[in-house]
């Protein structure tokens, strides 16, 4: 399984990231601490910038990826990066053209993670598909939720109901998912206070 990162000197926790994830001992990661701080970021050229965590892992982590989608509740859902690929199979799921999708819809976390849950079947199924001898590529996907605290508050488990249930499975399930594994697909969920996530 190809390191999801370009291949520069990386901060401790990035190298430590891209050996699990190469090594298929997870899939999905909890990123946490000061994330509004800037990351220290080596260039191949030996020069150094300090980039925001979004930029980092669009740039620099995930740069050999064809899609990464990022959502929060404050901008909702959006391509990051291969966001023509993206649109093109969102306007064929919902039939609806990406621009006629009210931002209301895409901020809202139970239509977004469903949109991504679908994306990535998508995903898995073109693998299957390429495994069978047809030529198509699936795309290396990456999913950042940020503020994950809002998606996935702390609570007690037998309280929580609803929506809020709905995310918990969700997520829960693309970490546990051995298919998701096997693949070029990573979910990142990014928050300050580990203590604020379920």
């Amino acid at each position: 399984m190809p390191a999801p990162v370009a291949k520069v000197a990386l901060p401790p926790w990035a190298e430590s990231l891209r050996a699990q994830f190469s090594a298929g001992a997870a899939s999905q990661f909890l990123l946490h601490g000061n994330v509004g701080d800037l990351v220290e970021t080596p260039r191949e050229n030996g020069a150094r910038d300090y980039l925001p965590l979004d930029q980092f892992l669009r740039e620099v982590m995930f740069a050999n990826y064809d899609t990464v989608l990022q959502y929060d509740r404050g901008r909702g859902l959006r391509a990051v990066k291969g966001a023509e690929e993206f649109s093109q199979w969102v306007q064929t799921y919902t039939g609806q053209n990406p621009a006629a999708l009210s931002m209301a819809s895409l901020r809202e976390p139970i239509k977004a993670l469903e949109l991504i849950d679908h994306y990535i079947l998508r995903s898995l199924n073109l693998d299957a598909i390429r495994r069978s001898g047809a030529n198509v590529e699936p795309p290396k996907l990456a999913v950042i939720l940020d503020y994950a605290q809002f998606i996935l508050p702390n609570g007690d488990p037998l309280a929580l109901a609803g929506d809020v249930a709905s995310h918990l499975v969700k997520v829960l399930a693309w970490a546990n998912d051995p298919s998701i594994h096997r693949h070029n697909i990573i979910t990142l969920l990014v928050t300050e206070r580990l203590s604020d996530l379920n």
